[in-house]
């Protein structure tokens, strides 16, 4: 059992599927990977002024883009929530580095809730998952996977990124 729960949220698809769109969507701004946690805002009262935030990290850009190793682009001891683009590439190195970074969450305790842009913003059809880390994935009852359009409105993506951070958060006492 963990002692500490913690939650990665992946957005996966091809390169230039969407991912960081997701991002600058759920920031509403354009973000890049820090050094530190941020506030994000997850709940915001449309009657009052009243708002609730939650700390993550944030990675955008894949480790396979940098190529480097996922534990090597968190400098700070394990957030508990890390917001993570990962690339879904055919091919030896990048499948490898995938599910690298995939394995280091899951063996640094962290439950998994994936978006899969599939089909990507530059794709006009779904691909099949010939990695087979979808199948992987869900070998972890806490881990959840969703498949979401990258031609749809990233818009969508964040609001339902924002509601699940806020719905895992809140009751742990994350918000504030």
């Amino acid at each position: 059992m963990k002692s500490i729960d913690k939650l990665a949220i992946c957005v996966v698809g091809y390169p230039d599927s969407g991912k960081s769109e997701t991002w600058y969507s759920l920031f509403g701004t354009k973000v890049k990977r820090g050094k530190y946690e941020r506030e994000l805002c997850v709940f915001e009262d449309p009657t009052s002024s009243k708002k609730e935030y939650a700390n993550v990290f944030l990675i955008n850009g894949s480790p396979q883009e940098s190529g480097e190793i996922i534990n090597d682009m968190i400098p700070i001891t394990h957030p508990q929530i890390i917001l993570c683009s990962l690339q879904y590439i055919e091919g030896k190195a990048y499948a490898e580095g995938l599910f690298d970074s995939v394995k280091w969450l899951e063996n640094s305790g962290y439950d998994l809730f994936v978006l899969w842009l599939n089909p990507g913003y530059n794709n006009d059809f779904p691909y099949l998952d010939n990695l087979g880390l979808f199948s992987r994935i869900q070998k972890n009852d806490n881990n959840l996977i969703g498949r979401r359009n990258g031609n749809h409105n990233p818009e969508n993506r964040a609001e339902e990124i924002r509601n699940f951070i806020y719905g895992w958060s809140k009751p742990r006492g994350l918000t504030f």
